[in-house]
């Protein structure tokens, strides 16, 4: 329903249709309207509803091209075609743009293709693999999520969203891998706390971040024994960390889950104590 008639207007990007999107996916997850697109998106695999616009705009415009020349659609194909010749900007004008900008201005040149089931698959994989690249570069770029880029590393959706059937113990997951918590090393940015001063509340003295809180803080000792493999926490580290946060395995991942949420309470818990 969104994207009714973007055969017409899909090469332009909708900023309020994105936003509908994202916010769907996060209602979906059941996380805070205010953790990070890029990852919610990418824990979903989930791409931007202009991508298939632009594909339903070049399919559309390839139907056109099958077209006799006697027909009506074609005969406005040819005029907004020789207006675009002209210099004259219009929806011709868009769609050879977006094919130069991929990389099939041949394609434009030959006003023809031999197999469009072919072309469009080849089409679509060309913007899809752009899109990836730009979507890893915004996640290293942004700090909010250094650790979450180097484990998630393919556009697919992940094995918990399906495997983990109870809402608070895959909201958890979702918020931690999100970096949508309230863990020093994310609070401490809203409070202009240097990165270096975000100290765990338990250990005082020691940056309170994910791997931190995952494999290393004492707090969650007993918690880390029951639900998570000594194979990761004996020897904490980065390597450690993705090798887990990035696990198909499904009885990993609901105990990953279990421990995050129970982990949280704990802090909570032991926060209200103390302050």
């Amino acid at each position: 329903m969104l994207l009714y008639g973007s055969e017409l207007w899909g090469l332009y990007q909708s900023v309020s249709i994105e936003n509908v999107h994202v916010y769907a996916c996060k209602r979906f997850l059941n996380v805070n309207l205010s953790s990070c697109n890029d990852a919610v998106l990418g824990d979903l695999g989930r791409f931007p509803l202009y991508l298939t616009a632009q594909k339903r705009c070049i399919k559309y415009w390839l139907r056109i091209l099958n077209l006799p020349n006697y027909r009506n659609v074609r005969k406005c194909y040819d005029m907004l075609k020789f207006y675009d010749s002209n210099g004259q900007r219009n929806w011709v004008s868009m769609i050879r743009e977006n094919l130069y900008l991929n990389g099939f201005g041949y394609v434009w040149e030959c006003q023809n293709v031999n197999n469009i089931d072919v072309f469009l698959v080849k089409y679509v994989e060309r913007i899809r693999n752009q899109h990836f690249q730009q979507w890893h570069s915004r996640c290293i770029e942004n700090r909010k999520l250094c650790f979450y880029a180097n484990y998630k590393t393919l556009f697919t959706v992940e094995k918990y969203v399906t495997c983990i059937n109870l809402d608070k113990f895959r909201k958890s997951l979702a918020k931690f891998r999100s970096s949508s918590h309230c863990l020093m090393i994310e609070v401490g940015r809203y409070y202009n706390i240097d990165r270096e001063l975000r100290h765990c509340p338990y250990c005082e003295c020691i940056t309170e971040d994910d791997i931190h809180f995952l494999l290393i803080c004492p707090l969650y000792t007993s918690l880390r024994t029951r639900y998570i493999s000594r194979m990761y926490y004996d020897v904490p580290s980065i390597e450690n960390f993705n090798m887990l946060m990035s696990s198909q395995n499904e009885v990993v991942l609901r105990n990953l889950a279990c421990f995050i949420y129970y982990a949280f309470e704990e802090r909570k818990c032991f926060t209200e104590i103390f302050n």
